[in-house]
């Protein structure tokens, strides 16, 4: 039944493509794909308030979908519809050689993607726990939980795996949503610079650097969120420039508004890196005296329907639509102090981190980067500016999706951003400029609000992702062939690394996906923790177990355990959060109505008790193995 989706995003293409007056193929896949998205959302929402998310109520909605489109696509325009696009038409030698590296990226992550399961720590602590307890309740209502970031974290990534773990059984095709974000944002970003002018060898060229990307190809095989922002990011840009341009056609309008809330809903950094967008977009229409207005109040109000679900519930319990702005414990996302020398530190440090490649550059950068902190009189570990008690180092080339730098990119970026303000006519474009002006703002607005982290590089990937569409018009505008292969080749081999030597997820070496079974890839953080969470779950399979609760910091490994004991399949086994002290501990209730104890509590952590006492039962520890601990109610 996972068939389903990609029909549905199949027949919407077409469907698309038949309605459009210039019939523009990656123009028509990006509408289709955020219609679907879209869909997703109000799938989820709609069934979830009726507490129907379950297999046979999410196939049946996405086979009427399926039926109802269908229905309106003609048979003749759909073979037209999936003719290969002008853009891959007449290659030559140089062209077919970039293509060649992109589809191979494309195949390659599709390979590691579908043998490797989640195993992010983030994957591991809410992404995928959160959709275990979905699926389990058949909502996404919140419920009590120790790790809040279960709840309040924007939830668009992992509707749509919920919806393909429902369809499919399993956690397969997991990693997919986020493989299927960078194949669309290779599309949109070309689409952007055919926009801007650029040729069909530049548009082939922004598509190699933006699948290149070191942390996009090591994002694109997990269920991080970053490269689903990014590409609706990439949306939001493309439909955006179009109207800029001149569009009028509501189709366009309807992109702009479905595109801005898919990426809200995604992830807050959205919020941060659409807003110069935003400013700008307004100010043009804000010329146009009030012709789109109706258009406008179209785009803005789909936006807000697609978020109102998640921000109800964030409301209701944090009083507030974006949550609580913090981890748990009161660690806060953003800086303590705000000026233009905090701006400055977090900026270079930012930058920093994509430019560890040895260790001569790695201290040269470092001494650079202590030298400018001295001149601004702030120290590069502030704490108002520093997340928790990281410190700031230099780390060196990395091969791992938290803290992957793109060095190669950056430099590009550099080069184009100079290129762009540069007082030649040749490398003016008032649109482009606008563009990289509206990046630059999105970037300093990200320093100048969140600390510093020594994973910020992972968050930075929507911004390196939508400055690629500049760098191939910069690379049209150059004209040289020999540079943009050159270019090419560079970014193909700075890509390798990432590509095949994954710290999590290898494709080569005895680590690899292809060798590792899969329940024991889960671990790749944690290798230490899999014989533990192992034995755990065996003794409670064997213990006959039908209600198991969780006793856990806002840290824990929930995930692995769902894997263990459920195979993350529909299971009549219930596993909750108890003893919960955060503000979540009110939808108790709502999730335990039996009013059962359960049978089993698993705690994690070192010197626990020899016995808990809950409520009039009586748990003893069976067993325990650091930081698993095992206990049984006392009959």
């Amino acid at each position: 039944m996972i068939l389903l989706l990609p029909l549905c995003l199949a027949l919407s293409y077409v469907l698309v493509w038949q309605r459009q007056d210039a019939k523009d193929r990656r123009e028509a896949l990006l509408l289709s794909v955020t219609c679907i998205g879209a869909a997703t959302v109000a799938v989820t929402e709609v069934l979830g308030a009726l507490r129907l998310l379950d297999f046979t109520s999410v196939a049946a909605v996405w086979a009427i979908l399926a039926v109802a489109l269908g229905s309106k696509v003609r048979a003749s325009a759909a073979i037209d519809a999936f003719r290969r696009p002008g853009i891959v038409g007449g290659v030559d030698a140089a062209e077919r050689v970039m293509w060649a590296y992109v589809i191979g990226v494309l195949i390659l992550t599709a390979v590691l993607a579908a043998c490797a399961p989640p195993n992010t720590w983030d994957s591991m602590t809410y992404h995928m726990s959160r959709v275990a307890h979905w699926v389990q309740n058949g909502s996404v209502d919140f419920y009590p939980t120790a790790i809040l970031r279960q709840l309040h974290s924007n939830p668009w990534a992992e509707f749509a795996i919920l919806q393909a773990q429902l369809l499919s059984g399993g956690d397969r095709f997991a990693n997919f949503v986020q493989w299927l974000c960078m194949a669309g944002a290779v599309v949109g970003v070309s689409a952007i610079s055919r926009q801007f002018g650029a040729d069909r060898r530049a548009q082939i060229f922004t598509m190699v650097v933006c699948a290149s990307i070191p942390m996009g190809i090591l994002q694109a095989t997990s269920t991080q969120t970053d490269y689903a922002v990014a590409f609706w990011l990439v949306c939001f840009a493309y439909f955006g420039v179009r109207i800029v341009q001149g569009s009028r056609q509501q189709a366009h309008f309807i992109g702009l508004g479905l595109s801005l809330g898919l990426a809200v809903l995604s992830k807050g950094t959205a919020y941060v890196f659409a807003f110069p967008f935003v400013l700008a977009l307004g100010a043009w229409l804000l010329r146009k005296e009030g012709r789109h207005i109706k258009a406008v109040a179209l785009a803005c109000a789909l936006a807000f329907v697609l978020n109102l679900g998640h921000w109800s519930r964030n409301l209701s319990l944090y009083a507030s639509p974006l949550g609580p702005g913090a981890e748990a414990g009161g660690y806060r996302y953003s800086n303590d102090t705000f000026s233009t020398a905090v701006m400055v530190s977090n900026a270079v440090r930012n930058a920093a981190l994509h430019l560890g490649t040895s260790t001569p550059v790695d201290g040269a950068v470092a001494a650079l980067v202590a030298s400018i902190h001295e001149v601004i009189g702030i120290s590069p570990n502030d704490p108002r500016t520093t997340y928790l008690t990281t410190e700031f180092r230099v780390a060196g080339m990395s091969v791992n999706e938290d803290t992957a730098g793109n060095p190669v990119q950056l430099l590009l970026i550099a080069a184009a951003c100079a290129l762009c303000l540069s007082r030649g006519r040749k490398y003016r474009s008032p649109v482009v400029c606008a563009y990289a002006l509206a990046l630059i703002g999105g970037y300093l607005l990200f320093c100048a609000y969140l600390r510093w982290q020594p994973w910020n590089s992972r968050l930075h990937l929507p911004l390196f992702v939508l400055w690629t569409p500049v760098i191939g018009w910069m690379a049209h505008r150059i004209g040289s062939t020999k540079s943009i292969i050159a270019i090419a080749a560079i970014l193909a081999l700075a890509s390798a690394p990432a590509l095949l030597l994954s710290s999590q997820k290898p494709l080569l070496g005895e680590r690899s996906v292809l060798a590792v079974p899969r329940n024991q890839q889960y671990f790749a953080k944690r290798p230490d923790l899999y014989l533990k969470y192992a034995e755990a779950a065996q003794r409670l399979r064997d213990q006959g177990c039908r209600k198991i609760g969780l006793m856990l910091q806002g840290d824990d490994w929930e995930y692995p355990l769902w894997v263990l004991v459920t195979g993350v399949r529909p299971s009549d086994i219930r596993i909750e959060h108890i003893e919960v002290t955060n503000v979540s501990q009110r939808y108790h209730d709502r999730t335990s109505a039996d009013g059962t104890a359960p049978c089993a509590i698993v705690r994690m952590g070192s010197r626990q008790p020899e016995e808990i006492a809950r409520a009039a039962a009586i748990y003893r520890l069976t067993w325990a193995s650091e930081p698993v601990n095992l206990y049984a109610l006392q009959r």
